[in-house]
């Protein structure tokens, strides 16, 4: 009997894992109606799961998977009570229960477009919502407001950070100089704008002290 158990739980889990996976991968166009957040709790997961066992009773023994499946495919309270409701009124199994896929595998969707589609479509028919990526998706404005969508923010730019302008009067005086001497010659034909930082603080000392050295300068 536990053998059989083993054997039923392990088929219904891969049943589960491959339905999973065929949502995940139609998201690209499609995205579930229920995502309103509502989490799932122990509470809401035993009193659909005993409404199930009330339904279904042949499923007793597998409640304990049922609960482990919903948690799993991260199903939201909503869903959950959307997927037992369908089954209960739609399942036409006569004498018969149905398999945990068919509770797994419930799930409502509506297209989401792309920016170029939306384009197409007529951007005065859509809404812009939230995906769960950085940029949004748009859906029909009917659809959003009928199932609730989370319409789409735009994150604020962050505030540019001031620099740190730590320079002694000897600095500035400097860079001003060398400033004033790329203003004059980037006006002369064939001048060639040196590299940013092409020498280093020890470097250019040397240079100016050799400079002032030749030149009398003190």
């Amino acid at each position: 009997m536990k053998q059989l158990m083993q054997q039923y739980q392990n088929q219904n889990l891969e049943t589960s894992q491959k339905t999973s996976q065929t949502i995940q991968d139609s998201q690209t166009n499609e995205i579930s109606i229920y995502r309103d957040g509502s989490q799932l709790t122990k509470t809401g997961v035993a009193k659909e799961t005993a409404r199930i066992l009330s339904a279904f009773p042949k499923l007793k023994g597998s409640q304990e998977i049922l609960k482990d499946r919903f948690i799993e495919n991260n199903f939201t309270h909503s869903r959950l009570i959307a997927a037992v409701n369908h089954v209960i009124d739609n399942y036409q199994g006569w004498d018969k229960h149905p398999s945990i896929a068919n509770f797994i595998s419930y799930d409502k969707k509506i297209k989401v477009f792309t920016y170029i589609e939306a384009i197409s479509y007529g951007m005065g028919y859509l809404k812009m919502i939230n995906i769960g990526f950085d940029k949004p998706g748009w859906a029909l404005e009917e659809h959003v407001l009928q199932y609730n969508l989370e319409e789409w923010i735009a994150p604020k730019p962050k505030p540019k950070e001031k620099a740190e302008l730590n320079l002694t009067p000897e600095e500035r005086t400097e860079n001003l100089r060398k400033i004033n001497k790329d203003i004059r010659n980037m006006s002369t034909p064939g001048y060639i704008k040196p590299k940013v930082n092409q020498f280093t603080r020890e470097e250019k000392k040397e240079r100016l002290e050799k400079f002032n050295k030749e030149h009398g300068i003190d």
